[in-house]
């Protein structure tokens, strides 16, 4: 399943070919049971003659990065800002779906508006996270002082922007809400255009993905048309690496 979740299509052909370059050696007989056997549980579907690919069952359900240096964050603000709506995600969260390197460590800490000032003000106090802090940086700001560096972006949350609640109290992202940002807010530009596309054809080749929810979020950004046409394309016409 790890395998097929990486792949857009998956060959008997192309399943030996790659076993063998690790040393694993497996008959075709062997692999086609294996197949068989995932198709009969729903997890992938035959296309046609020794090509199969995920069905909706077989894709993972996104569950955002987060490790304990956001719980620690998450903590710290939970504390301060106990009634405040936020949501903590990372950069890594985009680089595993993109094809285009960016040098990016960044902690995004989506704020609704009228708490923005304040949490940046805050965190500027926290010598101990060690992370540089930026409110709505530029451009600039990302190809002069960011990129490359460890960094805190402080940006606004859309209001019903769509989160994922955790037992934990924390709310974090969603992978629609990171499919419509990547498309359309100046912090994401290199990711934009006809790497977009790219992006979003890894997103829908591994995950499970709610487009009523995506749509929904993106109508909310004043980009609901933009959204469909890219998502269309992307399931017309094959995206190129």
């Amino acid at each position: 399943m790890e395998y097929a979740q990486g792949r857009q299509t998956i060959t008997v052909r192309q399943i030996v070919e790659d076993l063998k370059a690790i040393g694993a050696n497996f008959s075709h007989n062997t692999i086609i049971s294996s197949l068989n056997r995932m198709v009969s549980r729903g997890l992938i579907q035959k296309t046609e003659r020794g090509i199969y690919n995920l069905t909706t069952k077989g894709k993972r359900q996104f569950v955002a990065y987060y490790d304990n240096e956001m719980h620690e964050l998450d903590k710290l603000l939970a504390k301060e800002f106990p009634f405040l709506e936020y949501c903590i995600w990372n950069s890594e969260d985009i680089r595993h779906y993109s094809h285009y390197v960016v040098n990016m460590d960044i902690l995004f800490v989506d704020v609704e508006k009228d708490g923005m000032e304040a949490v940046f003000s805050s965190l500027l106090n926290h010598v101990e996270l060690k992370r540089l802090v930026f409110k709505s940086p530029s451009e600039d700001d990302y190809a002069n002082y960011i990129t490359g560096k460890s960094c805190i972006v402080i940006r606004q949350l859309i209001s019903q922007a769509p989160l994922v609640s955790f037992g934990d109290g924390s709310k974090r992202t969603s992978i629609e809400k990171i499919m419509v940002d990547v498309a359309v807010d100046s912090d994401f530009r290199s990711y934009q255009g006809y790497e977009t596309l790219r992006f979003y054809r890894n997103i829908l080749d591994q995950n499970d993905i709610n487009e009523r929810r995506l749509l929904r979020y993106a109508e909310r950004r004043s980009c609901k048309e933009k959204i469909a046409m890219d998502i269309a394309e992307v399931k017309q016409n094959k995206i190129f690496d």
